[in-house]
């Protein structure tokens, strides 16, 4: 598998930045590995899999054996769009009760 983006989207007020990220990466021709939270499932109004159309993968938040929460897992980086304090805060802190900190 070639490396891809990982993008995360957490409940933040710029929901929408996500989606456009999604479409410049189809656009560009990379790959996406896609993790949504509830929250920002809810403030998007739209789930993974009205998303999964952008994704080559889509991996449920809570799942922690998911290939993206291994650090040897092959990726071209990761952007979390939009990126909420709380999940800001627990991406500094090293808090991962969920796919996306990890």
């Amino acid at each position: 598998m070639d490396a891809r983006l990982v993008v995360g989207v957490s409940g933040a007020s710029g929901a929408p930045l996500a989606l456009r990220l999604l479409l410049l990466a189809q656009e560009c021709g990379l790959g996406v590995e896609l993790i949504v939270t509830p929250g920002g499932a809810r403030t998007l109004g739209l789930g993974p899999e009205d998303l999964a159309q952008y994704a080559e993968a889509v991996y449920d938040c809570a799942d922690l054996a998911a290939p993206p929460s291994s650090g040897s897992h092959p990726t071209l980086g990761m952007a979390v769009v939009p990126c909420s304090m709380k999940t800001l805060a627990g991406i500094a802190s090293g808090y991962s009760e969920n796919l996306l900190l990890r």
